[in-house]
């Protein structure tokens, strides 16, 4: 089941069921969200999962320019989370944009680190499986067309 995802190494897939895990509850909490154990749970499995990715990606990531990227947008999501939470605590309707913009680079940043711990298999696997006279060709016309270009 989780092959038919494009997953194939197990942190891949452990932190694709950490994110599922996730949205389920912030999903449970948003249904009502008021104060109580499910805001609690979700706040703390929030927090749980962002360091899971942290400490998963750190281990297992080998693509060093992924990296950078990912540390760059981890900042950037700190930042745009500390935005909302001024812009709630001061009553801005504009805090949604805030922690809409916080979600996208989470979500991001999370797919980055599961994409570059796939890809050491997605390339070996599609050096096996893919006929690259396609690509081989293609390579030679643009070469051509930029020396005529010279």
């Amino acid at each position: 089941m989780i092959h038919s995802l494009g997953l194939y190494s197990w942190p891949a897939i452990f932190l694709s069921l950490v994110s599922i895990t996730t949205f389920l509850l912030s999903v449970n909490y948003w249904r009502n969200g008021v104060k109580g154990m499910r805001r609690d749970v979700d706040v703390i499995f929030a927090k749980v999962s962002f360091l899971t990715h942290c400490v998963t990606a750190a281990l297992y990531q080998e693509d060093t320019a992924a990296a950078v990227i990912a540390w760059a947008l981890g900042a950037a999501s700190y930042g745009l989370f500390m935005l909302a939470s001024k812009l709630w605590k001061v009553r801005t309707r504009t805090w949604v944009l805030g922690h809409a913009a916080f979600h996208c680079c989470v979500g991001l940043n999370m797919m980055m680190c599961v994409l570059a711990m796939e890809r050491p298999y997605l390339e070996k696997t599609l050096i096996r499986s893919t006929n690259f006279a396609f690509l081989e060709h293609l390579t030679a016309g643009l070469q051509s067309l930029m020396n005529g270009l010279v």
